[in-house]
């Protein structure tokens, strides 16, 4: 009974998926997107604007609105941070799915900014349009396009960190763009990534499940290369969704090729 119970349970879970898989929209999804986005900027947009610049001016790596990335990320570690954002700061940087205003539209101190967002236009449009300029400046390189699209020239160019926070529940396939960060991910490159990954109460057209396994999504993390150096599953705090967080860092592999022809 108990093996035919199992196997109920199995059933049921991959129903689930499939009708969750079927219900997304991408159209939607991006409708969603664009609507929250505006209504975030109007609200914020104008405090956000003053407070990075007073970081330029000083000069300051300001990680973001209320310390976010280092309190997630980092367990609250501003040494930790401090680190992290010296060892970036010269590299090459992505991020995917960044929204109205993303990390690296704050982080102007790093060498290097690259963006995909089917939106990322959009949104530059829409900040232009109440406030006269953009969070996304000339300096860097925007995609506008689903993240799912691999990029062939950032293969193994990304050199600092991969930053993908609440995109991967409002993809058409996570997985794919799973894959397509750990090809663009160099050795030693780090991964900011934190996503929903289940909804227990439901949602809406513009988002959609992925697994209710969060050490599962996690192995699949580790088997695209990278080691987690520090896991996370508590940004919600009124338990709606199964959530998964963390930062890692792409393996660096040694090339012992020299020494396997070595005599």
């Amino acid at each position: 009974m108990s093996g035919l119970k199992t196997l109920r349970c199995y059933l049921h879970y991959a129903r689930s998926a499939l009708s969750s898989q079927r219900r997304f929209n991408h159209r939607a999804a991006q409708a969603y997107e664009l609507k929250y986005a505006e209504n975030w900027m109007r609200e914020n947009g104008a405090e956000l604007f003053t407070r990075i610049k007073t970081a330029r001016m000083r000069n300051e790596w300001w990680p973001g609105p209320m310390d976010l990335a280092v309190k997630e990320f980092f367990a609250g570690s501003r040494e930790e941070w401090e680190r992290f954002a010296a060892q970036i700061r010269h590299k090459t940087c992505l991020e995917i799915g960044a929204g109205p205003c993303g990390a690296l539209a704050i982080w102007w101190w790093v060498k290097r900014r690259i963006v995909v967002d089917p939106l990322v236009q959009e949104y530059k449009r829409i900040a232009q349009q109440l406030f006269k300029s953009t969070w996304y400046s000339d300096d860097m390189e925007l995609f506008a396009q689903p993240a799912e699209r691999f990029i062939p020239e950032l293969s193994g160019r990304i050199s600092g960190v991969i930053i993908c926070r609440n995109m991967l529940d409002h993809s058409e396939s996570p997985m794919t763009i799973l894959k397509n960060v750990a090809e663009y991910a160099g050795p030693g490159c780090y991964l900011l990534l934190w996503t929903d990954l289940w909804h227990l109460k439901g949602h809406s057209k513009g988002h959609r499940n992925i697994t209710r396994d969060a050490r599962a999504f996690e192995k699949k993390i580790m088997e695209s290369g990278f080691d987690i150096l520090h896991a996370f599953d508590s940004v919600r705090p009124d338990g709606s969704t199964i959530e998964y967080g963390c930062r890692a860092r792409k393996r660096i592999v040694a090339d012992r090729s020299r020494d396997e022809l070595s005599p």
